[in-house]
């Protein structure tokens, strides 16, 4: 995902959700996609698809073509909003942010301790990139119960 400089084209990003979650589904099995239900459990069906569709990092990065990680990761920012509230939001004036122009999840109402915004998008390179399947569900899980995050 390339880093957004303007508001505008946060909000262009913001009214493209339900296309981004068409394409993930298109780019699936149906019967991996029929799976994808916005339940928490679901998270564990995309992590299983993710890896198995980019065994490697460098699977991953040859893939020009599609925007996994954009797509992925709206649907588990989908989930974690209907888990935890919070809206998708950006920071685009802090030059030093490290999460300068990649949305986020601002404002959930995640356990005390846990109040950062959170970045779907990453999840989603870090599962591919660890060949996690767990990652992104024990991320969420973990913003959910105030747990540490588990160790797969």
């Amino acid at each position: 995902m390339e880093r957004m400089k303007t508001r505008a084209e946060f909000e262009l990003w913001l009214s493209k959700s339900a296309d981004r979650i068409e394409n993930l589904l298109a780019f699936f099995t149906a019967e991996t996609s029929d799976k994808l239900d916005y339940s928490q459990g679901s998270l564990i069906i995309l992590g299983q698809a993710l890896t198995q569709a980019y065994p490697s990092r460098d699977a991953y990065k040859l893939d020009r073509e599609n925007s996994i990680d954009e797509w992925a990761g709206t649907y588990a920012g989908d989930v974690f909003t209907r888990l935890l509230g919070g809206k998708w939001e950006i920071t685009l004036d802090d030059e030093e942010y490290a999460y300068l122009g990649i949305p986020g999840i601002y404002g959930h109402n995640a356990p005390k301790g846990r109040i950062a915004p959170v970045y779907p998008t990453t999840w989603i390179t870090t599962a591919i990139s660890r060949n996690n399947p767990w990652f992104i569900y024990d991320i969420v899980e973990a913003f959910r119960s105030g747990d540490p995050i588990r160790k797969r």
